[in-house]
């Protein structure tokens, strides 16, 4: 019968195989199982389960059958995930600065993390009647304009997660308040390339949203513009909903590299 690890026996094993990582890391050529064994103190059968794990999983690899184990290339991918994370909202005040001046109303920039999104950057109404907001809040996805936006622009399975992940609870009386009503809505949403959040997560409130997609073509963030009820018609929506969609496509061209950021 297996013994379960303990937290302790859990945590000692993980540092032992980031020791293993981290000095594989410090030389280029490679190092090779028997002398990770010698310099981090990990005996060599523990080394080589190590090993066969980091290498099912693409962090290290072994390019000659026999040698020295590398960094693999899913620290590329990951890297890549956290320069997208850091630049995107450098990459998009500009843009909001725009869309701001275009729409006369709060736009919004926030990034997909976990089940949830995090604003990362902001660019105020410059009507003396705006939202009141700030960087760093986090916001559920089922209820908020730029949510329904990103889970409807998520592969199936990540769709799915995003979905399993949300309370759904009615925070107002327009709160999407079950999965069911949620997925018909994102069927509109596809269609016509934006989402509506009508007073479902701040009473009196209206926000039109976009996603945002990262290089893979998934969703990583949205930009939304934001106002007060009596100011968004439904022509005016329609008028944002353009606007924050070409807001959006210029941001994803950006990412990807397909257009020039200074000339977006």
């Amino acid at each position: 019968m297996p013994i379960a690890e303990t937290a302790e026996q859990g945590s000692s094993t993980v540092n032992r195989a980031l020791r293993v990582l981290a000095e594989i890391g410090t030389e280029s050529a490679g190092v090779t199982a028997t002398e990770l064994a010698r310099r981090t103190g990990v005996n060599r059968v523990t080394v080589h389960r190590i090993l066969s794990a980091f290498k099912a999983h693409g962090f290290v690899r072994q390019p000659v059958a026999g040698g020295p184990y590398c960094l693999g290339f899913k620290f590329l991918e990951l890297a890549e995930r956290v320069l997208e994370d850091t630049d995107v909202a450098r990459l998009a005040h500009p843009l909001l600065e725009l869309l701001a001046e275009r729409s006369g109303e709060t736009c919004h920039f926030a990034v997909l993390d976990g089940t949830t999104a995090v604003y990362v950057a902001k660019v105020e109404s410059p009507q003396a009647v705006r939202l009141v907001s700030r960087i760093g809040v986090r916001v559920p996805l089922y209820c908020t304009s730029l949510g329904k936006a990103l889970i409807s622009a998520a592969s199936p399975a990540l769709a799915s997660t995003l979905m399993d992940g949300q309370s759904f609870e009615p925070i107002t009386p327009t709160t999407i308040a079950t999965r069911e009503a949620l997925e018909t809505e994102l069927v509109a949403i596809r269609d016509r390339g934006y989402a509506f959040d009508l007073g479902e997560n701040e009473p009196g409130v209206c926000c039109v949203g976009a996603a945002v997609l990262s290089r893979s073509g998934e969703p990583i963030g949205a930009i939304s513009v934001s106002g007060p009820e009596w100011r968004t018609t439904d022509d005016r929506l329609a008028e944002l909903g353009q606007f924050v969609s070409e807001s959006a496509r210029m941001l994803s061209q950006q990412i990807a590299g397909r257009a020039d950021p200074a000339a977006a």
